[in-house]
């Protein structure tokens, strides 16, 4: 599909880990949230799809054509802009290290820079390895944004930044969205970073994907529900675990079966909770592989 991100039996092998293999498809225009421990294979992934890593088996296609080492014009499509890509210009100014970086992209909007960099409060005359952290990666941010590419990768942008910057650069990205219809893959920790921004939710684990959903989805599925205590659960099948057993309660990944297996029971529906994202996610990084 020309308007879509087709990743399909990536695996990349190293010696104590292996990514993949992984399958993944989305569209043109959305934003997918990896998440998952450390060690997971998010920055792994993002880096295999942005070719600083080569992968060494399966094929990605991006929006049509087929990403590889020597088809420039996908590449020109793609913006990873991490902190570790600019310490080679760390000696620099952020004036004179964006006058070098803005080189590359094709699509690059000075005039959007300058209203990041006013936005953000950044001092371009400062070398940006005297900056702090949270700024590096404000700068990484607006860099990034301001090259208008169709798919932009981000890895943890909004790690060690304050609240307020948090809450532009969610603005930012949505904004880069409506006006590019870009492509945003982003891993995150951060649970406000799929509330505000995330269409998909791709967990991982080891290496593995272990659940892939539209966010919308993951969110009503997943409930607490509360029983009357005593209820024979022999011939309840879709619960994922009791949590408690007086009073009775059990967390489900799939509320609209277990709510049809109750009422074919005659059992009764004391109270429905669904999970928060984060309850969610901790309950697929805990399953077992």
């Amino acid at each position: 599909m020309e308007d879509s991100i087709q990743i399909e039996s990536v695996i990349k092998r190293f010696n104590n880990f292996q990514l993949g293999p992984i399958d993944l498809t989305f569209e043109q225009g959305t934003v997918l949230a990896l998440v998952g421990e450390n060690g997971s294979g998010k920055s792994t992934l993002l880096q295999i799809i942005n070719q600083l890593l080569q992968k060494d088996e399966g094929n990605i296609t991006i929006f049509g054509d087929k990403l590889e080492a020597t088809n420039d014009q996908v590449k020109q499509n793609i913006t990873y802009i991490g902190e570790e890509l600019l310490l080679a210009y760390s000696h620099m100014t952020i004036n004179k290290m964006t006058k070098f970086i803005e080189r590359f992209y094709n699509n690059w909007d000075q005039m959007l820079y300058d209203h990041l960099i006013s936005r953000y409060e950044i001092n371009v005359n400062e070398k940006y390895t005297n900056c702090s952290t949270g700024t590096k990666k404000k700068v990484a941010f607006i860099l990034a944004v301001s090259s208008k590419p169709k798919l932009l990768l981000l890895d943890e942008p909004s790690a060690n930044v304050d609240m307020l910057s948090q809450y532009m650069m969610m603005e930012d990205l949505r904004s880069l969205q409506d006006s590019n219809n870009s492509t945003i893959i982003i891993a995150t920790h951060m649970e406000e970073d799929l509330k505000k921004l995330a269409d998909y939710i791709c967990i991982l684990k080891q290496g593995k994907i272990v659940a892939f959903s539209d966010k919308d989805t993951l969110q009503e599925s997943w409930a607490r529900v509360w029983l009357d205590d005593g209820i024979n659960l022999s011939n309840i099948q879709t619960y994922y675990e009791m949590e408690s057993r007086s009073p009775l309660q059990l967390i489900t990944n799939d509320i609209f079966q277990l709510e049809r297996e109750l009422l074919d029971q005659h059992v009764k529906i004391n109270q429905i909770i669904r999970l928060e994202l984060r309850e969610v996610i901790t309950k697929y990084c805990q399953k077992s592989l």
